[in-house]
C-alpha cells in the first residue's frame, strides 16, 4: 500500500533515544500513514509503498485496549519514560509472536489506514 511519513527534527529524547512525536501508541518504529496531509502534521513528507510479511491488523477499539490498558503506551499523565519503555515492551512481544507491525484502520483518522514498522530502538 502507498503510504506517507512525516519526518522533522528529533525533539523529544528518553534515555539518549531522540524521536520527534511521542512515546508510540502501537509500537517502536516507523509510522506510516495512508493520508499525505496527516502525514506532513509530523513534517517533511516521504512516500512509499508498505509492505510487511507479518502485520497484525487490529481494530481502533482493540488497538485502544492494547496500548491503554494492557500496556499503557497512550497513558497521557505518565511520564515519557514510562510510555517510551511500555511502547519497547509491546513491540518486543509483538516480534516475539512473529508479527512485523501493526496496521490500522481508523485510529489516528477517520477511515484512514495507519501503520507502524517495528523497529527496536538499541543502544
Amino acid at each position: 500500500m502507498q503510504m506517507w511519513r512525516g519526518i522533522s527534527e528529533q525533539s523529544n529524547e528518553v534515555d539518549g533515544y531522540k524521536f520527534s512525536s511521542d512515546a508510540g501508541d502501537y509500537g517502536r518504529g516507523e509510522y506510516w500513514a495512508r493520508d499525505e496531509s496527516f502525514a506532513r502534521i509530523y513534517g517533511s513528507v516521504i512516500t512509499r509503498k508498505v509492505e510487511l510479511d507479518n502485520a497484525l491488523h487490529i481494530s481502533p477499539n482493540d488497538i485502544v485496549i492494547l496500548a491503554k490498558d494492557i500496556y499503557g503506551t497512550t497513558i497521557k499523565n505518565q511520564a515519557n519514560h514510562c510510555r517510551f519503555k511500555a511502547s519497547e515492551e509491546l513491540t518486543k512481544d509483538m516480534i516475539s509472536n512473529g508479527y512485523d507491525g501493526i496496521v490500522v484502520y481508523g485510529y489516528e483518522r477517520f477511515r484512514m489506514w495507519s501503520a507502524c514498522i517495528f523497529k527496536l530502538y538499541t543502544k
